[in-house]
């Protein structure tokens, strides 16, 4: 049971009239009549795609998790010093497993810790917040629900001396557009002497993306399909996994590994909620996410273009993944 203590140091927020919004309805059913057909990657990450996900995370093939972890945990008190802010604010927060490592080290530094996690997921937030507040006892944690593509939100990440976290290579999950907007949007509400923290994936050969996204275990395809159970709860659909089939493939004109869910036959999915019956035919594919791996030059020069100078990068010499901190 939450105890007193508990209840003052962990609050809650909501970003109001909130724009961007994949569990919006009207957002869910642009995507799913778009050509080609789509279903936002929030959908992967309720309660059942999330632990299947970390499941994902503790596979040999899939080395992200593992080499991020390794990095944050290796440079954690360098991270800090870097850093030396007073308040996190995570983008994207999730399960909060990573972001804990350089909470816990800013807590070793300072006699109190703000840690500001934004997730469009209520629920997620919900599960991971009060168990992280309860086990470092300096830092008070404000749960905000939004998108981190919004620049409302960042208005609700207030405090004394900040710094920002995209962690996961979250960055790589977004179109070069989004990308911009992403790194514009912080660029607008970060200030001087506030560094940037970034995860990203890099270039490497297509058997590793292929490796790692098509887990022999197959956990990967698991929360994909879970999208299509989630959007049965939400919106009443009758989408049965069985009838689809996972395919994550390599890009190498684009260096992005693309997910897709294929039709494996003609069929008709009704979603009353929405007002839909889709008419899928036999291989129609529904596009499900990417993720963008980045040349180091590349991810350098595009928060260079919107004036981020690069402080240090830590890179992980067997998996080839990065930490970048930049700042104004």
């Amino acid at each position: 049971m939450p105890t007193p203590d508990l209840y003052s140091r962990l609050s809650w927020r909501k970003v109001r009239g909130n724009p961007i919004n994949p569990f919006d309805p009207e957002a869910v059913k642009t995507c799913l009549l778009g050509s080609p057909r789509s279903v936002p990657p929030a959908y992967i990450y309720d309660e059942v795609g999330g632990r299947l996900f970390e499941q994902q995370c503790e596979q040999q093939e899939y080395y992200l998790f593992r080499a991020e972890y390794e990095l944050l945990v290796i440079y954690a008190a360098e991270i800090a010093q870097l850093l030396d802010a007073d308040t996190i604010v995570e983008l994207g927060a999730g399960n909060c497993r990573k972001s804990e490592v350089v909470i816990r080290a800013l807590a070793g530094r300072k006699p109190s810790i703000k840690y500001a996690a934004i997730d469009i997921d209520a629920a997620a937030l919900e599960r991971a917040l009060p168990g992280l507040t309860r086990s470092i006892p300096n830092v008070h944690a404000v749960g905000i629900i939004g998108s981190f593509l919004d620049e409302k939100t960042y208005e609700m990440a207030d405090g004394r001396k900040r710094a920002f976290a995209l962690l996961g290579s979250t960055i790589g999950n977004m179109s070069i557009n989004e990308r911009q907007d992403l790194i514009r949007t912080v660029g607008g509400s970060i200030a001087d002497r506030e560094v940037f923290l970034v995860g990203a994936d890099l270039a490497k050969s297509a058997e590793t993306f292929h490796a790692a996204y098509n887990d022999k275990a197959g956990f990967g395809a698991a929360s994909s399909l879970n999208a299509l159970n989630h959007l049965n709860a939400r919106f009443g659909s009758n989408f049965n996994t069985d009838n689809f089939v996972y395919e994550a493939e390599f890009n190498t004109d684009t260096n992005e590994v693309l997910v897709h869910l294929r039709s494996t036959i003609n069929q008709t999915v009704n979603i009353p909620v929405l007002g839909l019956v889709l008419d899928l035919q036999r291989d129609e594919r529904i596009f499900l996410e990417r993720m963008k791996k980045f040349k180091e030059e590349e991810i350098i020069r595009e928060f260079k273009d919107a004036e981020f100078l690069l402080l240090k990068k830590w890179v992980h010499p067997e998996f080839q993944y990065g930490l970048f901190a930049f700042a104004k």
